[in-house]
């Protein structure tokens, strides 16, 4: 077991009390922090020559395959 798991187990754990055990009480703190990376790229990278580049960044980073499978990921909760 990887050693952030109990984070994620209570974040979902949670998620489900609010939201219902359902795809979106699974899966919304794993969404959440897909969302929330992309912001915070795009603010950390962001810089006084412009905006083109940390928004060329995010859009790579929201298409990059391995972001878009970590962001909805229930996995432990599956069958």
């Amino acid at each position: 077991m990887y050693s952030t798991a109990p984070v994620n187990f209570w974040l979902t754990a949670a998620s489900v009390r609010v939201f219902g055990a359902n795809e979106l009480g699974e899966r919304f703190p794993s969404f959440l922090a897909g969302v929330l990376t992309l912001a915070l790229f795009f603010v950390t990278f962001r810089s006084p020559l412009g905006d083109r580049a940390p928004i060329l960044g995010t859009l790579f980073l929201s298409l990059s395959i391995w972001h878009v499978f970590w962001s909805q990921v229930g996995r432990h909760f599956a069958p």
